[in-house]
């Protein structure tokens, strides 16, 4: 992940963890970003949710590699395509979405 990538997630906890984590693990689980251990860790209901999605913002996601957020946004699209189209823009990806992939996004400019 890219260290951009990286401190907008960080920026971001406050204004995500309000978000159905729940929903948000299992999509990003059926993408295959997240395995089974991950997925686990994640929906422990002895954790509040805000240190839930902490954790998956600043500790897990940063491992999963070049794609991991460009795949969240994928997720965040099904979930809550607000919180997609603000990190998006967040991250200067702003404009129409042509298409969307494991590789990346390529957007119309803007």
């Amino acid at each position: 992940m890219k260290s951009q990538h990286k401190e907008i997630l960080r920026r971001n906890v406050d204004r995500l963890h309000p978000l159905d984590i729940d929903k948000l693990v299992k999509q990003l689980q059926l993408s295959g970003l997240l395995d089974e251990e991950d997925k686990q860790n994640l929906l422990n209901d002895g954790k509040p949710p805000y240190e839930r999605m902490q954790m998956l913002l600043t500790d897990i996601l940063p491992r999963r590699g070049p794609t991991a957020f460009h795949s969240l946004l994928q997720g965040l699209e099904k979930v809550n395509p607000s919180m997609a189209h603000m990190l998006r823009k967040d991250a200067g990806m702003t404009g129409t979405i042509i298409y969307s992939d494991m590789i990346g996004w390529c957007a119309a400019p803007g």
